[in-house]
């Protein structure tokens, strides 16, 4: 019951080479085509399909342990499943490199990791790249399934080079989760897609429709078509979301609209964090955080919040506080090209609500924003005297 097709215990290396043929309905209790472990090397190369395999635990194709996984030039990867964790790998101490597939979609597990499941510790995590489709890869189970598409633990996760990454769910980390231990270097990374679209969570706290992080810093980057319709709907960060850790935004030429969070609808981070939105040419409009921050939201004394060096207009946010930024800590917004305007505070901050705010070098308009309930249609500090602004048209 363990490795439908091979077991593989030995350093050398076990090559699916499959010539266009695909690999379809095996199934075991872990690793439903294959259990690998010793330092072993398993490549699966040129293959039709791999689909519809099964783990009635983990793994539902691949369980391996101390093991290098290479998976690339293959049409699709779809429809295998786990009962457990690992709809396709679930791996310990093991490196994962998959690139050029045309699709990966529809791999489900029921606790963790709707593709893959990593428990990185001694190895370098997993690099997904030159993929067209990432789509409907999910975590099902109820209030706990976690990484829609990869849940890791102390291990690097490197997406790159994707079409559409697009409608996948858990309840945490729609796209990754990746937790950390405080001392781990490990991060997660989603760069050089063109567009991130409609993938969710539904936990009621932090959730990260795309990246939801414990003590690793995230980065989306580089993307170049639209991040639209992502949404934590009972949670936090409807595109990042970090503990004691930074969330970075930046480097892409893209819109942004119709995210949903309940505390920032793009960036959430809480505790020592900073949320960054940095280096961008776009418009950005229709977001809504719910409680607060419908751009960025930032919880904990020590926390930053920043929008800086973009081109584009900042419009039509709606928020309970703080529409652009929200923050408990310290709010910086430097050199923007682009107008900021109707957007609309429930309660305080048509724009800013924080602690500490810093406004400077905005070349636009700045009109049309409301705190209907509250105070402060533009800015909004608890804080006496700490509101700086220069280098703005009001």
């Amino acid at each position: 019951d363990i490795g439908g097709i091979a077991y593989h215990e030995s350093n050398e290396l076990f090559r699916f080479e499959m010539f266009d043929y695909s690999i379809y309905d095996n199934s075991a209790r872990l690793g439903g085509v294959i259990h690998a472990e010793n330092n072993a090397h398993v490549i699966f190369e040129e293959f039709g399909s791999i689909y519809s395999n099964h783990a009635d635990f983990r793994g539902g194709v691949v369980h391996g342990s101390d093991t290098s996984f290479v998976v690339y030039f293959g049409q699709s990867i779809h429809s295998n499943t786990a009962d457990g964790s690992g709809g396709v790998f679930y791996t310990t101490n093991s490196d994962i490199f998959l690139s050029s597939i045309a699709s990966i979609s529809r791999n489900v597990a029921f606790a963790e990791g709707g593709f893959a499941y990593i428990d990185g510790q001694l190895s370098d995590g997993a690099f997904i790249g030159n993929v067209s489709v990432i789509s409907f890869n999910s975590a099902t189970e109820d209030f706990n399934s976690i990484g829609g598409f990869i849940s890791a633990y102390s291990a690097d996760i490197s997406i790159q080079h994707i079409d559409s990454i697009t409608n996948q769910f858990a309840y945490q980390g729609g796209v990754i989760s990746l937790i950390n231990n405080p001392a781990d270097p490990f991060t997660a990374s989603i760069q050089h897609v063109a567009n991130i679209t409609s993938n969710r969570v539904d936990h009621s706290d932090g959730a990260g429709a795309v990246i939801y992080s414990i003590y690793a810093d995230a980065t989306v980057s580089d993307i170049t078509g639209r991040i639209y319709n992502n949404s934590a709907h009972n949670g936090d960060g409807g595109l990042i979301y970090t503990e004691d850790a930074t969330a970075l935004f930046t480097d892409s030429s893209c819109d942004i609209y119709d995210n949903f969070a309940f505390k920032g609808a793009v960036l959430s981070v809480q505790g020592d964090a900073n949320a960054i939105f940095t280096n961008f040419v776009g418009e950005v409009y229709d977001n809504e955080g719910f409680f607060s921050g419908g751009i960025l939201s930032c919880e904990g004394a020590t926390s930053h919040c920043e929008l800086s060096n973009t081109v584009g207009n900042i419009r039509d946010t709606e928020c309970g506080s703080g529409c652009v930024l929200f923050s408990e800590g310290t709010a910086l917004i430097s050199n923007v090209v682009g107008d900021l305007t109707s957007n609309n505070a429930h309660f305080d901050g048509g724009i800013v609500a924080a602690d500490t705010i810093t406004v400077s070098g905005v070349d636009g308009e700045i009109s049309n924003n409301f705190a209907e309930q509250g105070f402060g249609g533009a800015f909004f500090s608890n804080t006496t005297s700490s509101i700086n602004v220069s280098g703005v048209r009001l």
